[in-house]
């Protein structure tokens, strides 16, 4: 009996690659998902790109379907990678503007060209794979919406077949390759956001609430958000948000765990008791910045406009703000925000 024909997409991550199998009907036949090991496991932003070969190949053969008609790749960013696969810095790399990718990227090419080869030609992180695995070198996929970045190859659209597989890392040769995106812009695709008022969250180190808003909001806006691929649709907040990296900043700070301590926020009623940590009044940065602001954090509440006084904080009610933060800075940044979720 042949298997009946389905389609694999990969999202290679920061801690882990995930992988779905879907059937003709998008239907998903499975999921698999294979971390990453301990020796990779750095938060400095200096990764071995074989880190997310081997997650990759993983996760694809965790699904246990046999050989798909087709293979999608995606993953998170900013990442740079050096088209050779010796070096890649992602967006924990404290180097350029983490609140505008495209600084970030152009500050990770001539930090990586600073730590190895002047001549290095960069390649976006699922565009590396993509040819790693057979498919057309000097590429990037470009997003709808998007503008390509300097230096990263000739632009094509995402959803493009850029070549097959070449039968290496445990795949049959001639699957056609296809490069997805950020996972963020990816996710609020599949979610069906298109229209202003709707509302996702990736998940993730990167993500956070982010909400459809027309598209001619203005240059705020835009600046603290990702394009959309449905036409007159800007994401405001979204992957570039951070609370996921909050959270295990914060838990590495306390000690914890992060399901004990999400749990223990539950327990803690909206409006965190009143605690508003300097994050919720400023978008922070991804790459770790926010630890300069740990000793102002740490048992403190508003008495006032501006001023602090000190108070009984504890650890849930920290995580409780941590998840508050992404839409409070949605509304900071959108002020004219709709406060209802638009019906579909």
């Amino acid at each position: 009996m042949t298997a009946a024909p389905h389609i694999v997409g990969v999202d290679v991550g920061s801690s882990s690659a995930r992988a779905v199998a879907l059937d003709a009907d998008g239907v998903v036949t499975a999921v698999s998902i294979a971390r990453y090991s301990a020796a990779y496991a750095s938060v400095s932003g200096q990764v071995d790109p074989a880190m997310w070969l081997s997650g990759f190949q993983a996760a694809v053969s965790g699904l246990g379907v046999g050989t798909p008609a087709a293979l999608a790749i995606g993953g998170y960013g900013p990442c740079t990678v050096s088209s050779t696969g010796e070096a890649a810095l992602t967006f924990r790399y404290p180097v350029g503007d983490p609140s505008n990718p495209r600084d970030q990227h152009a500050a990770q090419i001539a930090e990586l060209r600073r730590l190895s080869e002047p001549d290095i030609e960069p390649v976006l992180q699922w565009d590396w794979l993509i040819a790693r695995l057979g498919g057309r070198s000097g590429i990037q996929s470009v997003w709808p919406g998007d503008q390509p970045l300097s230096e990263f190859g000739e632009p094509v659209p995402v959803g493009t077949t850029v070549g097959t597989t070449s039968g290496e890392f445990g795949l049959a040769a001639g699957i056609p390759l296809v490069p997805g995106s950020n996972d963020g812009y990816l996710t609020a695709w599949a979610a069906g956001i298109d229209r202003p008022g709707l509302g996702f969250d990736p998940g993730g180190v990167t993500g956070g609430l982010g909400v459809a808003v027309a598209a001619d909001r203005g240059d705020q806006t835009a600046s603290y958000g990702i394009p959309s691929a449905a036409a007159g649709v800007q994401i405001v907040g979204g992957p570039v948000a951070a609370h996921g990296a909050m959270l295990e900043w914060w838990a590495g700070l306390v000690g914890r765990g992060l399901e004990e301590l999400v749990h223990a926020a539950a327990s803690v009623a909206p409006g965190a008791d009143g605690t508003k940590p300097p994050f919720a009044r400023a978008h922070l940065s991804k790459n770790g910045a926010m630890s300069t602001t740990r000793s102002r954090m740490i048992g403190r509440l508003p008495s006032g406009p501006t001023r602090m006084r000190p108070c009984r904080a504890t650890r849930a009610t920290w995580v409780r703000q941590v998840q508050r933060g992404p839409p409070l800075t949605v509304m900071a940044h959108e002020p004219h925000m709709p406060t209802r979720q638009a019906k579909r």
